[in-house]
């Protein structure tokens, strides 16, 4: 059986090659299963990997796990070389800066370059059909427990753990019949009065307040329990919304207006699609209203004000 090691430096120099093919930027997913490609090609016709990382079977294909982690790291070391060469923000990783290639060989690079050539241009889940993994797999329920299955363990690996902590955030609203964690084509977060969980750690409902402005962003805003604890640190422009005018909580909370703030809609969008965002039943327009009204009379930032004031025009 062929064993490797996993070569970090070499990994962030073809994820360097494949990222500067895409002008710098591009899912972080689709990076994986780019260099998936490359590995199996490099395998067929030179008989070793690009990577030498260690792969799972996972619901869109093998992955590479090391790979995984390091995109997913939120405390990396200093000198991480994968770090000092890509960073990731939300779902997309992006290239810092011109890196040298003296750890691939030619054959590396030209098996890069054709590997994007080739399956570059596809969407990820065009390419997850290719590497073996389920496309784009619609509204469908997923087993209770969420986990990864594989003979071999691979929920034994920092990276798939990390994953899994993503997916048991919202454990609970699936165990009650909400959305699973698969890309499901019918969840939106794009209109004004959608609401979802998943945007912080504390479990807030958030909602969207306005449309996508010119830059791509949109404004949110989030709910929080109106007991006897948040009503000495609400501020005085808090709007409290009673059970019954929303049909989540069942309970009195209100909006805190300071918080509200501008977020990237693709960037919603896309956490949507892979359930780390988790859509509830839409605002009443009534009650929109009246929450946008607030934001306008509070201390909510000016920009999220101003992107209010843009979409009532």
């Amino acid at each position: 059986m062929m064993r490797f090691v996993f070569n970090e430096r070499k990994a962030a120099q073809a994820a360097s090659i494949l990222l500067e093919r895409a002008g710098g930027s591009m899912d972080y997913l689709k990076l994986v299963k780019l260099l998936y490609l490359a590995d199996r090609a490099a395998l067929i016709e030179t008989e070793g990997p690009i990577t030498d990382d260690h792969y799972a079977s996972m619901k869109h294909g093998p992955t590479p796990c090391q790979v995984l982690e390091l995109i997913l790291q939120e405390h990396p070391a200093e000198d991480s070389i994968w770090h000092r060469t890509v960073k990731r923000q939300y779902f997309d990783v992006f290239l810092c800066g011109p890196v040298e290639s003296e750890q691939l060989s030619q054959a590396n690079v030209d098996l890069l370059n054709d590997t994007y050539e080739t399956y570059g241009r596809l969407h990820l889940w065009q390419i997850a059909a290719v590497t073996g993994g389920q496309p784009n797999p619609g509204p469908t329920r997923v087993a209770r427990s969420g986990r990864f299955s594989h003979p071999d363990r691979p929920d034994r690996h920092p990276a798939l753990r990390r994953l899994q902590r993503v997916r048991d955030r919202v454990g609970d609203r699936q165990r009650r019949g909400c959305l699973p964690i698969s890309r499901v084509s019918s969840a939106s977060l794009v209109n004004p009065g959608d609401t979802f969980f998943g945007f912080d750690k504390r479990g807030h409902l958030w909602m969207v307040l306005t449309e996508e402005n010119a830059n791509g962003d949109v404004a949110v805003a989030n709910f929080t329990t109106h007991d006897a604890v948040s009503r000495r640190t609400c501020s005085a422009d808090c709007l409290v919304v009673q059970p019954g005018e929303q049909p989540y909580p069942r309970h009195e909370t209100c909006v805190i207006y300071e918080r509200a703030t501008l977020t990237g809609n693709a960037a919603l969008q896309r956490g949507a699609d892979e359930g780390v965002y988790d859509p509830q039943a839409p605002l009443t327009r009534e009650l929109l209203e009246r929450i946008r009204e607030g934001a306008l009379n509070s201390e909510a930032p000016e920009a999220v004000k101003a992107a209010i004031r843009r979409d009532r025009q």
